[in-house]
């Protein structure tokens, strides 16, 4: 590697928290990162540069512009973030790193995933899988959290997060990994506390989640409801159970509950055994309706039939070529066939 002309002191570890699943602004939309592509992507980062202020990437140039490089990437469970340990090696670099500035990485997106919520957040686009392309050094990170630590400050990071995880271990509440962190949509520090407020904590595997105000409100009252539901189902007795020593009072009459309970079954087989015999009149008399309704179709196809017989007969009477014709026949046209026939009777 090229020795950097500015390179008058040793490099220097230090480790960079830069990365978190949820949901972030990337050229003017939301897109949604989750835990399993950070995880995919990590390995992508080991020995990719580290540059001041993000910047394009020219493979050729890499190895006298580079500040620092990456050398380990790993996922840390107990905070919900990706960390990735760098070695920087210019003094700008260097000085950069120790002036309280932030960090932010770059990736490049290879497969989009739907739009969608997570926590009840909208997002345009998520990411399925990436490839980390370089580090940068800046004054406002994409991750409001992101921050730059030295070796010795991380180990006593780690040490602060058992801490904190045996403590809430051995309190009631356990459940609960660190203090809760309010903010808004937007992650601004907030005075009161609304429906749209989120609550930044973490769960029982180490994971960063976000819960709306209004989101824990909804669950508690349906948690609540549902264990109203049970309580009143545990009131429930069956039949058997029921006695003639327990009575209720009915139209101003003590009634045992048996009692009420062979009532309420005789009206409602009644009930039952008249809406069965209205159905199947019903459905008799839509039998009879189609058969009478057949018989006369049936009626008027015939005559219908018949009237164009005889229709037909008549049009067609001037075409037949055989046609009957009757003759007339006089006195003197009788006498004539009779001549014809025997002779003439005159005597000479």
């Amino acid at each position: 590697m090229t020795e950097l002309s500015n390179a008058s002191q040793h490099a220097k570890t230090y480790y960079c928290r830069h990365m978190t699943p949820g949901v972030v602004g990337y050229r003017g939309m939301n897109v949604y990162i989750p835990l399993d592509t950070i995880k995919a992507m990590a390995p992508s980062f080991d020995g990719k540069p580290v540059y001041i202020d993000h910047r394009d990437i020219e493979l050729e140039n890499i190895q006298d512009e580079a500040d620092g490089y990456v050398t380990q990437t790993f996922f840390l469970p107990e905070d919900g973030w990706l960390w990735s340990k760098v070695l920087m090696i210019s003094d700008k670099g260097i000085r950069e790193m120790d002036s309280g500035k932030s960090i932010s990485n770059s990736h490049r997106p290879i497969e989009w995933g739907d739009a969608g919520k997570y926590l009840n957040i909208p997002y345009q686009k998520s990411v399925k899988s990436s490839v980390f392309t370089h580090l940068g050094i800046v004054d406002d990170p994409r991750y409001e959290d992101a921050k730059v630590f030295t070796p010795e400050q991380f180990k006593n990071y780690k040490k602060t997060l058992a801490d904190q995880s045996n403590e809430l271990h051995n309190s009631k509440n356990h459940g609960v990994k660190r203090m809760l962190n309010l903010f808004k949509m937007k992650r601004e520090a907030v005075e009161t506390v609304d429906t749209d407020t989120m609550v930044e904590l973490q769960n029982a595997a180490g994971e960063t989640v976000a819960m709306s105000i209004g989101d824990m409100v909804k669950a508690v009252e349906e948690k609540t409801a549902a264990d109203i539901a049970a309580e009143e189902a545990a009131k429930v007795v069956t039949e058997q159970e029921l006695t003639n020593t327990k009575e209720v009072e009915v139209d101003g009459v003590r009634m045992p509950v048996t009692d009420l309970v062979a009532k309420y079954k005789e009206l409602q087989n009644a009930k039952d055994e008249a809406d069965k015999k209205a159905t199947d009149e019903a459905a008799q008399k839509a039998l009879a309706d189609a058969a009478a309704q057949k018989v006369a179709d049936e009626a008027a196809a015939k005559a219908a039939a018949e009237g164009q017989k005889h229709f037909d007969a008549l049009n067609n009477a001037n075409e037949k070529d055989n046609v009957d014709t009757i003759i007339i026949q006089t006195s003197s046209d009788k006498a004539a066939i009779g001549q014809s026939r025997y002779g003439s009777s005159t005597q000479e």
